[in-house]
């Protein structure tokens, strides 16, 4: 039993969805079936993220991680342990910190075309960071070579130089670069 939400009356035959009696369900059949159908889409709709959801988490995701990410190690030089892009808040791991934080402010005012900007002038940082480190090492390969007459000396030299390695925290950084570019490409093209 219950009440027609149609008509008021009380009814005991229930339609399918139990709200109306069976005379003002046949009487407006297409009428009802379509706002149930709305009232689902609705709810569809209310469960999915919206076209701008998914770009902006991506973009924040990215920015985020460029400002932590200065604090990861980026290279690791024998004796002298690893490297992080902060260095004590001088060189390059600051302007990537600032970039990530113009990231966050671009998501946020949903301006993905400056984003995108901001994207590849990170990845420009970190490139140039890794050709200074690699100009760096190849220098002083050189001037082992032409400065040292000890073998033993510029064996070992050698040795250590080839031990300087990119860490994790460089793949991350160019990870949350292109996080942000993707960001800004694909709410670009919506």
């Amino acid at each position: 039993m219950g009440m027609c939400n149609a008509c008021g009356e009380v009814y005991g035959a229930l339609d399918m969805q139990g709200q109306y009696c069976t005379k003002c369900y046949e009487k407006n059949k297409e009428t009802i079936l379509e706002e149930l159908k709305k009232e689902e889409q609705a709810k569809v709709k209310m469960q999915e993220p919206t076209d701008n959801t998914v770009p902006m988490i991506f973009g924040l995701m990215g920015a985020f991680i460029m400002i932590v990410g200065i604090f990861a190690p980026i290279v690791s030089v024998p004796i002298v342990g690893e490297i992080n892009y902060f260095n004590h808040g001088k060189g390059d791991g600051m302007i990537v910190a600032l970039i990530g934080v113009i990231s966050i402010v671009l998501v946020l005012t949903k301006q993905y075309v400056w984003l995108a900007l901001s994207g590849l002038s990170s990845l420009a940082v970190l490139g140039y960071t890794a050709m200074t480190i690699q100009n760096h090492l190849g220098s002083l390969r050189i001037e082992i070579t032409t400065s040292s007459t000890n073998e033993a000396f510029q064996g070992l030299a050698n040795s250590l130089i080839a031990q300087v390695t990119f860490e994790w925290g460089f793949a991350l950084l160019i990870v949350a670069s292109i996080m942000v570019l993707i960001s800004a490409f694909v709410k670009g093209k919506q």
